[in-house]
């Protein structure tokens, strides 16, 4: 691998922080950047990276070649060591975990969590996760990448020379790896949101909440109940949903981890849409399975029931990219809750509406078809085209 900076100029908050940085650092070599705080060592670094712009200059490095390493060691406190580099692992496609474990003498660690670590242990492990990343200016002998790697980005000179049945078959192998890392970030967020303090639950417990305690409020009174039902229903699923949205980019920011997803070779509309499904996973999905039991709280008609049941499986997974799309707007704000819901709310709106609409048409036996449509339209195209913008707004936001 050979590094060429060539007269390079990044600028931050519209103020230039580097400018004329030129060197070149041919394989073997190392660089060590000294100077005082606010010189522009780490944005030199993360402009390397990829993760900031330049105003001008050239960076010549094969983005197959970085492994980014930043103050936040991007590891999960609530998974065990294996855990935080076996996520890593999958994601480069690589099989170094056991050799990085005993090369960083974390072997006798394997099964503690991350929160449980030392300072220095801590620091290890981090190297680690360079390590399992397999790339070539990390440790040479480390690099083994599956097969036909980098040839799923686009054509390139390799693949220009195969054709018709080697094009096709390379074509499913790069799908297949792209899939088994997406499911491998699915698998991470579930599992740091059912672990302690990772919110599973917080969304059901609300929406119990409000279809307990609207009978009280409201009165006994069936016919009254079973006229709200309805909207109550609707009301308490949309803001359970919103409870946990902060916590959809807000952690992978605060340790890193955000950083390493935006460099790794995956793509970032991926992380995005994997992300938004992880959410509806912990909040729609059980909120749709619980709703016939809270209806019957809420005096909903028998025949509301099932079509309860379907608006929320079809509404509420908007309401997570939606939601997705809302804290791709505020990540890397402090206290952006607040802003994340007014941010949110109107667009939750159309989904509120139609969803509601087809409980209380399909309760009192009317035709359900028009608001059924919309609402899967509305969810559809956010589905389609809020994972793009998401993924554009989080680059902008992490410059």
């Amino acid at each position: 691998m050979e590094l060429n900076v060539m007269d390079i100029a990044v600028a931050r908050g519209g103020m230039t922080v580097l400018e004329g940085v030129s060197f070149a650092l041919a394989p073997g070599r190392a660089l060590v950047l000294r100077g005082p705080n606010g010189i522009g060592k780490t944005t030199l670094l993360r402009a390397i990276a990829g993760l900031q712009p330049t105003v001008r200059g050239d960076i010549s490095v094969p983005a197959e070649a970085i492994a980014y390493a930043a103050h936040a060691d991007g590891l999960k406190s609530t998974l065990t060591v294996t855990e935080n580099l076996n996520f890593w692992a999958a994601v480069y496609g690589t099989d170094k975990t056991g050799d990085a474990l005993h090369r960083m003498n974390l072997a006798g660690l394997h099964d503690r969590l991350a929160a449980n670590l030392s300072a220095g242990q801590k620091r290890r492990l981090g190297l680690a996760r360079l390590l399992v990343a397999g790339r070539h200016g990390t440790d040479r002998d480390a690099y083994r990448p599956w097969p036909d790697r980098g040839q799923c980005a686009g054509p390139d000179t390799v693949s220009r020379q195969i054709s018709g049945r080697g094009r096709k078959r390379r074509g499913v192998r790069c799908r297949l790896r792209r899939g088994f890392r997406m499911t491998a970030l699915l698998i991470r967020d579930l599992r740091l949101a059912t672990r302690a303090g990772g919110g599973f639950g917080l969304g059901l417990a609300f929406f119990l909440l409000v279809a307990v305690l609207v009978p009280l409020g409201v009165g006994p009174e069936g016919s009254i109940l079973s006229m709200i039902a309805p909207g109550i229903l609707w009301v308490g699923a949309l803001l359970a949903c919103l409870l946990s949205l902060d916590r959809i980019f807000a952690l992978d920011h605060e340790d890193g981890s955000l950083d390493l997803l935006v460099t790794a070779p995956i793509p970032l509309e991926g992380v995005v849409a994997v992300k938004a499904l992880a959410h509806w996973m912990v909040t729609g999905l059980p909120l749709t399975l619980a709703a016939p039991v809270l209806g019957v709280l809420l005096n909903l008609a028998p025949a509301g029931h099932a079509w309860l049941m379907l608006s929320l499986a079809l509404g509420t997974p908007a309401l997570s990219v939606i939601g997705t799309f809302g804290a791709a707007l505020t990540v890397g704000l402090k206290r952006g809750g607040l802003l994340l819901s007014l941010l949110v709310l109107p667009l939750y709106m159309p989904t509120l509406i139609f969803g509601a609409e087809v409980v209380k048409r399909g309760a009192l036996g009317l035709s359900v078809a028009t608001p059924l449509a919309l609402l899967a339209g509305i969810t559809a195209g956010a589905a389609a085209l809020l994972p793009f913008a998401s993924a554009m707004v989080v680059r902008i936001n992490l410059k």
